[in-house]
């Protein structure tokens, strides 16, 4: 961690960029962010990757032609921009308190996951929890520090909240980290929530289901292509034969943008496991091939390759994933509906079998414009 602050603190000053902190993806602001998207109203500021830079939103929220919009998508592109566009140069900080009460017939933060999993997830009794954070964001030239604390009773019933829960207020990071942005290059350390591919559907690779975790992120490239990368350390856990294994997940990709309307992306994740293994720095290389590094060093790992293509029309939006992994197996195609894959089929938790392969299609049309 240290020589990591030190480098970022001895680049920041080379870099004519200013930072920029991430759009959590349970803001306030991301519905309606992502809703003027969905209508065609802002163009997507980062295709295929979630979450979006708050600058970023700023700059295609003032591209919004308001003289063809409603008064209502007005008010609102408003209110976002009082929000979020906050572009004065120099070191800037914010912060921000919230607290609330909620009612639920649910602990789960997806009613969709009711009766999914095994076992089954139970929605349990009628509940009410109390919950309160504090978000505090600093920017200084090109490095954004982030950190938001929070406490939240319904964790302690949460069946996909493994932290202590016999506390009479369960509470947590929802985002902590440290992040560097230049022109060609991104450095980043700690947790945040991410989405790679469409945003209407939770990534098989990377996604939002499990809650935030702390990892090294790259990026380097141009907004039009990308090479993104992504390291961390899963929880320890036991194999078939009870044997508590270190596990580690690696994962990168190429992801191009040739035009405005067109996206795809080609990517490739690892999950390294055994008891006592360390991360070995060929699967740390975000240049190397993890499958022909698997095969040259005769290692095992569970591999998932694959690749997400999106293409966005005047009132229509196409987007295509498929997949083949080298342990595990299953099959889905889905068309005209978002498919949320079960956990079961997730990298982070590879299962035993034979190799698979499949396919997600899907379409989304604009039905009304605002």
């Amino acid at each position: 961690m240290r020589p990591l602050l030190a480098f970022v603190l001895c680049a920041a000053p080379l870099a004519a960029q200013q930072a920029s902190a991430y759009l959590p993806l349970d803001h306030w602001a991301t519905p309606y962010v992502e809703h003027l998207i969905a209508a065609g109203v802002m163009a997507d500021p980062a295709p295929l990757t979630r979450p979006l830079r708050e600058a970023d939103v700023v700059r295609a929220l003032r591209e919004v032609d308001t003289l063809a919009t409603s008064s209502a998508v007005i008010r609102t592109v408003h209110r976002l921009l009082a929000a979020l566009g906050d572009e004065e140069r120099g070191p800037r900080y914010r912060i921000e308190g919230s607290a609330g009460v909620a009612a639920a017939t649910h602990p789960l933060r997806d009613p969709l996951e009711i009766g999914r999993g095994q076992p089954p997830r139970d929605p349990g009794a009628d509940r009410g929890f109390v919950n309160g954070g504090l978000a505090v964001q600093l920017r200084l030239g090109a490095l954004v520090a982030v950190t938001h604390p929070y406490f939240d009773t319904r964790l302690k019933y949460d069946p996909d909240y493994f932290g202590k829960k016999n506390r009479v207020i369960a509470g947590r990071n929802a985002n902590a980290y440290l992040d560097a942005h230049w022109r060609y290059a991104e450095l980043f350390f700690g947790s945040l929530d991410r989405n790679w591919g469409p945003p209407q559907v939770a990534s098989l690779i990377v996604s939002p289901s499990p809650y935030s975790y702390d990892h090294f992120g790259l990026v380097v490239g141009t907004p039009r292509l990308q090479l993104q990368a992504l390291v961390t350390q899963l929880d320890d856990g036991p194999d078939t034969a009870g044997i508590l294994n270190h596990r580690y997940f690696i994962t990168h990709r190429l992801l191009a943008r040739p035009g405005d309307h067109t996206s795809f992306a080609v990517w490739e994740g690892e999950v390294a496991a055994g008891p006592g293994r360390t991360l070995e720095p060929w699967f740390a290389n975000v240049l190397n091939l993890g499958l022909l590094v698997e095969y040259d060093q005769n290692v095992q790992v569970n591999s998932l390759l694959g690749a997400d293509f999106e293409m966005r029309l005047s009132a229509l939006t196409l987007f295509v994933r498929g997949y083949a992994r080298s342990t595990g197996g299953g099959a889905q195609c889905q068309l005209d509906r978002i498919l949320h894959p079960g956990r079961e089929s997730d990298l982070s938790h590879p299962q035993s079998g034979g190799g698979g392969r499949a396919a997600l299609c899907g379409a989304r049309a604009k039905l009304q414009r605002l």
